[in-house]
C-alpha cells in the first residue's frame, strides 16, 4: 500500500552516539527534495524522468536492518540500503568508494 503522508524525521532516524546516527524505515521510503530542480541531463535519461521537476529518490532497507551514518557522511551497512531515483544517479563513484580507499600509485 502506498501512503503519501509526511513522516517525522524522528520516526526514521535515531542517535547511536555523538558522531553516528542510525537510519531505518520498515518499508520503502520515497524522499522528495522540494528546494531543488531536476537537471535536464537527468530528465533526458528516460521517459520516466522526463516530466519530473523536483528530485525524488527511493530508499529500501533490503535486509530490514538500519544503516549507520557517520558525522562525515559515510555510512556502513551498505548492503542493507538500496537507493534508486535521483540520488542513485547523482552520487558519483568518488562518494561511493569505501572510507579507507586509497588508489595504488
Amino acid at each position: 500500500m502506498i501512503s503519501y503522508k509526511l513522516i517525522l524525521a524522528d520516526s526514521i532516524r535515531f542517535v547511536v552516539d555523538s558522531s553516528t546516527a542510525g537510519l531505518y524505515f520498515p518499508d520503502s521510503l520515497e524522499v522528495s527534495y522540494k528546494l531543488k530542480n531536476v537537471p535536464n541531463k537527468y530528465k533526458a535519461l528516460s521517459k520516466e524522468h522526463k516530466h519530473e521537476t523536483i528530485p525524488v529518490s527511493q530508499f529500501v532497507f533490503v535486509n530490514k536492518k538500519p544503516v549507520y551514518v557517520l558525522s562525515n557522511g559515510y555510512y556502513y551497512g551498505p548492503y542493507d540500503l538500496k537507493t534508486t531515483g535521483y540520488w542513485a544517479w547523482w552520487e558519483t563513484m568518488a562518494t561511493m568508494l569505501p572510507y579507507d580507499y586509497s588508489p595504488d600509485k
